[in-house]
């Protein structure tokens, strides 16, 4: 998901300089400002150079297995309307972060314009990045949990699926050849509606999954920035993730506000005047566990609904 910067072949990581020339040369260093990974020659001329020598780098055990996180973190500290210029500034009127760019074209009239360097503690109202690692961190066990509530949710429909087939044809051996034809229909309906119900479900999955990712590149991006990012970096990225967790939230939430589903078989014994053999019900016993901030424990909403589907003509 995030292998930008990355230059690996059959699981080794290669100095990105010396690729260019076509050689691959293991890599020993990454710079994090440059987000490459260098060979021990090209490491030794970085540091060399008097624009590069301060860059921060990496070696060792801390040589990451995966620039992305890196490029991403330098990418979301850029400007938006600039990709090539470094944000560095604050508009307090506006609330925003802005680049020089920006501060000369848009924001040359604001009165509270201020380098985000020098923004004392008190006037900086980004997020705590401990506070939005353990939200993301939180979010990510609550992604995982509703997976594997709507994943035992499917075995739950395929079970119902399997017992009302069972009593559809119990009660069609009672009405006998009568109601053949009838079993037949009910049975594709049953088939239908679960299968309907288990393709919503699995589409939850996958988009939950999707958010699951999402929320590990971000968690991944916080360590990133809170273990190697500058205070302006770290600025930046905690807005960002802070609007980002919200939004993951509430797509969350959305997913767990369905509720459970069961499938229910409710048989018809007035077999003179019959028209059906029985209608394939969508019942939902209760909304997905939701997770209380205080407790942190997993609390199921009640809510209670239906969906009847008519199996006559």
């Amino acid at each position: 998901m995030m292998s930008e910067g990355k230059v690996c072949f059959d699981g080794d990581i290669f100095c990105e300089p010396c690729s260019y020339d076509d050689l691959e040369v293991i890599a020993v260093s990454f710079c994090v400002i440059c987000t490459e990974y260098f060979c021990s020659d090209c490491t030794k001329a970085h540091r060399k150079n008097k624009i590069t020598r301060h860059h921060a780098t990496l070696e060792g055990d801390d040589l990451p297995n995966d620039s992305g996180v890196f490029v991403l973190m330098k990418k979301l500290t850029n400007c938006s309307d600039h990709p090539d210029v470094p944000i560095t500034f604050k508009c307090q009127d506006h609330n925003i972060f802005i680049c020089t760019s920006c501060l000369v074209s848009k924001h040359r009239k604001c009165d509270n314009v201020s380098e985000i360097s020098n923004l004392p503690e008190e006037n900086d109202k980004t997020p705590n990045q401990e506070s939005l690692v353990e939200r993301i961190v939180k979010l990510n066990d609550k992604t995982a949990s509703t997976i594997s509530l709507k994943v035992d949710n499917i075995e739950t429909i395929r079970s119902d699926e399997k017992q009302i087939m069972q009593k559809q044809t119990q009660a069609v051996d009672e009405m006998r050849k009568y109601l053949t034809k009838l079993l037949k229909k009910s049975k594709k309906e049953t088939k239908r509606i679960a299968a309907r119900e288990v393709n919503i479900l699995s589409d939850d999955i996958k988009t939950l999954k999707t958010l699951e990712l999402k929320e590990k590149e971000t968690h991944d991006l916080l360590l990133t920035t809170k273990e190697h990012g500058t205070k302006i970096e770290c600025s930046i990225i905690n807005k960002i993730v802070a609007e980002n967790i919200g939004h993951l939230e509430s797509k969350i939430d959305e997913s767990n506000a369905v509720g459970k589903v069961k499938l229910i078989f409710q048989g018809n014994g007035l077999y003179d005047k019959i028209k059906s053999i029985g209608n394939t019900t969508k019942a939902i016993q209760c909304s997905y566990p939701s997770v209380d901030e205080k407790t942190d424990k997993l609390t199921p909403a009640i809510k209670h609904s239906s969906d009847t589907i008519d199996e006559s003509e």
